[in-house]
């Protein structure tokens, strides 16, 4: 791709946004760590960003892409106000870059739940793309990190119970439920399958 490419991805993005608020839906684009790679001596994200309306185009920002693009997420959430209103919080293995369950991993969450929850972020999506084990067992180490977040006095980002998040989290990958604050989307479809 080039930053061409790129401008002509934010004019799709800017007509689906449009779309979107037409029907009372917020527009969210979620990243990966590519828009965070300079091409051509500059950030694919930055263009998306310039070329995109702020009011119609936000973000669901995933905090491991763009901590693989070795980049960091709360220095572009400074220079971005406003435009995040979604995490994608998933963490990276301290001596590897592969998944780790929330809270096991390099990656600090307490800055970026804090500046999120001043700046306007309203959605948490916990997700780890690939478990060790268990999907189910790497949900409920994330889910138990909850615990640590709610002693920062930012707010329960979390659902109220482990029984609860199960329910939702079910609910959320089969069903496509809009309610998203405190959906925890793992990736584990061999569970779904039944």
């Amino acid at each position: 791709k080039s930053l061409e490419d790129y401008k002509g991805i934010a004019a799709t993005l800017n007509k689906a946004a449009a779309a979107f608020k037409a029907v009372g839906i917020e527009f969210g684009y979620h990243n990966h760590d590519f828009e965070f790679q300079p091409l051509e001596g500059k950030l694919p994200m930055d263009i998306l960003l310039a070329e995109t309306d702020p009011k119609l185009v936000k973000l669901e920002l995933d905090l491991y892409w763009v901590v693989k693009a070795k980049q960091d997420p709360l220095a572009f959430m400074t220079k971005n106000p406003g435009r995040v209103v979604a995490f994608h919080v998933k963490d990276m293995a301290k001596d590897k870059e592969i998944f780790a369950e929330v809270g096991r991993g390099r990656i600090d969450f307490k800055p970026l739940l804090a500046h999120g929850a001043k700046t306007g972020v309203k959605y948490y999506f916990v997700e780890q793309d690939q478990c060790p084990g268990s999907p189910l067992d790497s949900i409920k180490i994330s889910f138990d990190f909850s615990d640590e977040v709610d002693r920062l006095e930012i707010g329960r980002m979390w659902s109220a119970s482990w029984e609860d998040a199960m329910r939702r989290c079910v609910a959320f990958r089969t069903s496509g439920a809009p309610e998203a604050r405190g959906v925890f989307d793992m990736h584990f479809p061999e569970m779904l399958q039944d």
